[in-house]
C-alpha cells in the first residue's frame, strides 16, 4: 500500500510539473517574463505577425547589404522616399505599417544586419492614445537603449512624432507634444540629437489638412518638410 502511494505520488508530481511547463512555457510567457526580469530587460510580447517580422529580418540579412542611413519606424517612415531625396548616399527604409514602440524592439537586429552609420528614429504615434506616459517613455527607453547596444558607433537621431489634423481623432496633439517632451528629455540624458520635425509641420498646434490625406499620413509633398528638416543630418 505504501508503495503503490509512493508510486501514485511520484506520478501526480510529474504530472504537476508538466502541466506547470505548459503553463509557464507554451500556454502563457510566464517564462519569458521572469527571463527577461532576471536579465534587465524590457520583455516584449510576442507578436502575431512574429514569422513576417522573422522573414523580413532574415531576408534582409541574407541580402547581405550594408547602408550609410537606416530610417526606422512605423508607416510614416514607411511612406517616405529617403533614397530618392537623397541620393547621395545609401538609405534602408525599414519602416513597417502599424507597428508599435515595443514591436520595433522585435527588428532592431535589422538595423545591426545593415551596419549603418546613422540612425534616424520615429516612432510613438501607434498606440500612443491609449497609453499612460509612463508606459510610453519606458518602451521607447527600451527602444532606443536597444538601438544603441546593437549599433553602439551609428549615430542616433530621434525625431518628433508628427502632429495630426485637428479633425483626427487618431491621437491628440497636446498628448504628442507631451510624448515629444518626454523623447527631447531622453534625447538629452542619453547625449543623443532630438529632430524637432513637429514644429515644422505643424499650424496652430495641428497638422494643416491638406499635408494628409487621412489625418494622420502625411502626402507625397508633404514629405519634403521631413527631408529639408534632416538634410543637414544626413549630409554632415
Amino acid at each position: 500500500m505504501r508503495k503503490a502511494l509512493i508510486i501514485l505520488s511520484v506520478v501526480l508530481n510529474v504530472v504537476l510539473a508538466v502541466a506547470l511547463y505548459y503553463v509557464a512555457c507554451v500556454k502563457t510567457d510566464f517564462s519569458k517574463r521572469m527571463m527577461a526580469k532576471i536579465k534587465h530587460e524590457a520583455y516584449v510580447p510576442e507578436r502575431q505577425d512574429g514569422c513576417c517580422v522573422e522573414s523580413w529580418n532574415n531576408c534582409i540579412k541574407k541580402l547581405d547589404m550594408e547602408a550609410d542611413v537606416v530610417f526606422f519606424g512605423d508607416s510614416e517612415t514607411a511612406g517616405g522616399n529617403f533614397q530618392k531625396a537623397f541620393p547621395e548616399v545609401k538609405s534602408i527604409n525599414l519602416g513597417y505599417v502599424g507597428e508599435e514602440v515595443k514591436g520595433m524592439l522585435r527588428r532592431v537586429e535589422t538595423i545591426k544586419t545593415v551596419k549603418p552609420k546613422k540612425v534616424f528614429l520615429m516612432a510613438g504615434i501607434n498606440g500612443l492614445r491609449n497609453q499612460t506616459m509612463e508606459e510610453f517613455e519606458y518602451w521607447y527607453a527600451a527602444l532606443v537603449d536597444a538601438i544603441r547596444r546593437e549599433v553602439p558607433k551609428a549615430e542616433l537621431y530621434i525625431e518628433s512624432i508628427l502632429p495630426i489634423t485637428c479633425y483626427s481623432d487618431y491621437c491628440d496633439n497636446k498628448k504628442i507634444r507631451e510624448a515629444n517632451a518626454i523623447l527631447q528629455r531622453m534625447a538629452a540624458e542619453r547625449n543623443i540629437q532630438y529632430l524637432d520635425i513637429y514644429s515644422a509641420y505643424a499650424h496652430e498646434g495641428a497638422l494643416p489638412n491638406e499635408m494628409s490625406y487621412d489625418g494622420l499620413h502625411l502626402t507625397e509633398e508633404a514629405y519634403e518638410i521631413w527631408y529639408e528638416a534632416i538634410r543637414k543630418h544626413i549630409e554632415n
